[in-house]
């Protein structure tokens, strides 16, 4: 149960051990993870799958029980998990590596991209440009080992990728729950300082943004 020390240091670990023998061998049918969401309370989570698939394992951990679009893989590609869904491919045809939701059918793995041999295992964030800045929130708690930023402009469906940054994972978590980053700042944010440490060219992620096809999409629905 990485990750969620915070949640059950305050039961006893003989209870914990307790609780969640009664639910052994549940596996949930979308992510197949076998780990147990246990609450401070001590109640676990485990939720009916009812797919409809041959397989399917009759469970749904609380992570994919949350979220159905993401769930099922069926996006409305003006959502922000449409959107994000978008930047992930940019970046994952950008850099020829594997998109993880898709190979792992699951979007709700624990990183959005495969291994980048210069970064390492990435993070996507994808943000439109709203009153001249870009909002990032970081708040996902996980490990990754780079956060890439893809800033897009005001318009949808979008023009241009117009920025794009990379950052380590342990400077990211130094900086709180969230970046600005700001077109014609006024003024600047930590991001804004370090600009030419963290900023890189845009204009490949630009070019496969504009050779996606993005319209064959299985993923994405077409129908909004």
């Amino acid at each position: 149960m990485k990750g969620d020390e915070g949640l059950i240091k305050i039961l006893d670990e003989s209870e914990i051990n307790s609780r969640l023998d009664k639910y052994e061998g549940r596996v949930c049918c979308n992510c197949k993870s076998d780990e147990t969401y246990i609450e401070s309370n001590g109640t676990p989570h485990w939720y009916n799958c009812s797919c409809g698939k041959d397989v399917c394992t009759g469970y749904l951990c609380k992570r994919c029980y949350a979220s159905p679009d993401w769930r099922y893989g069926d996006l409305d590609p003006s959502s922000a998990s449409g959107k994000g869904f978008i930047g992930q491919q940019i970046v994952a045809k950008t850099y020829w590596v594997d998109d993880c939701n898709l190979k792992m059918n699951n979007f709700h793995f624990y990183v959005d991209i495969s291994k980048i041999s210069e970064y390492g295992y990435a993070e996507v964030k994808t943000a439109s440009l709203i009153r001249g800045m870009w909002q990032i929130d970081t708040r996902r708690d996980q490990k990754y080992d780079v956060l890439i930023i893809i800033c897009m402009d005001d318009n949808w469906p979008w023009r241009d990728v117009e920025r794009v940054y990379i950052i380590s994972w342990k400077y990211v978590i130094l900086h709180g729950t969230g970046i600005t980053i700001y077109k014609n700042p006024s003024r600047t944010t930590w991001i804004d300082y370090n600009k030419k440490k963290f900023g890189i060219d845009e204009r490949p992620f630009n070019n496969v943004y504009h050779n996606m096809e993005l319209k064959n999409c299985k993923v994405l629905r077409n129908d909004k």
